[in-house]
């Protein structure tokens, strides 16, 4: 049963006040990715803890110098590959040509705590993206992905605490579908090593340095998709449940132990 709280005039307005400005700033996180900005934005997004962390389907990414070298110092390294593919036919491609990321933040479920220090919130997001191969060929795909999120107040703004993005699926457009586990690699060349987590993902996407913690946290395959759980209305962040890494490694853990 989804628990209710009984607010005040004053504190209903304070919480879609609140709501609203995490809203936002998933909404530039969002930005950031498509627009390259990662670098420049991270310390205005991320918390400054060290207890941060960025999950995808097969791993997280967990403190803020890891979190840094892959959400900034990675994409980055994956526009400048998917350029260096592109120039075999574009020489005078740069980084982020032959590249796009859009993702739409839809169906927005954002719960405030009571107290104020803490919010989370999930979006069900369609997009698209794009990859240039060495011939100037263009791959455009459809993906859909779950996000989940953790904020904390620091200072009076909200920042990022634990970021999570499951990829349900992606397919080429005008192709049959594929599950996210379908992805063919390309050659790795980088300085980051080949990893093995992310090396079923389409071009430069090999490039994003190895997970902290590697394992299938996420899968249509699962059968589980009602997880990660939907954010509930909760007092404090002790009442409830993270969207960092441990839930998921559980609920992983579980299923390959049937």
């Amino acid at each position: 049963m989804i628990p209710h709280f009984d607010l005040s005039p004053e504190e209903r307005a304070s919480a879609a006040w609140e709501a609203y400005l995490c809203q936002n700033l998933m909404a530039r996180f969002t930005f950031a990715q498509e627009q390259g900005m990662e670098a420049e934005w991270f310390d205005e997004l991320w918390s400054g803890r060290d207890d941060i962390s960025l999950g995808e389907n097969n791993g997280f990414w967990i403190g803020r110098q890891s979190v840094r070298r892959a959400w900034a110092e990675g994409r980055a390294a994956v526009r400048q590959a998917d350029a260096e593919i592109l120039r075999v036919s574009r020489p005078e491609a740069g980084p982020g040509d032959g590249t796009m990321d859009r993702v739409n933040l839809m169906s927005p479920l954002v719960e405030v705590a009571r107290d104020g220090e803490t919010a989370k919130a999930m979006w069900y997001c369609p997009g698209v993206s794009a990859r240039s191969e060495a011939d100037g060929k263009m791959h455009l795909c459809w993906h859909y992905i779950r996000y989940a999120a953790d904020f904390i107040r620091e200072e009076g703004k909200w920042r990022l605490w634990h970021v999570f993005a499951g990829s349900e699926f992606r397919f080429e457009m005008g192709h049959a579908y594929i599950p996210a586990t379908g992805m063919k690699p390309l050659p790795d060349a980088t300085e980051y090593p080949q990893n093995p987590d992310t090396a079923h993902l389409p071009l430069g996407r090999t490039k994003m340095p190895p997970y902290d913690l590697s394992m299938q946290v996420y899968s249509i395959d699962y059968g589980w998709s009602a997880y990660p759980a939907e954010p509930i209305p909760y007092e404090r962040f002790e009442d409830t449940f993270t969207y960092g890494p441990e839930p998921f490694l559980a609920m992983a853990g579980k299923e390959k132990g049937k």
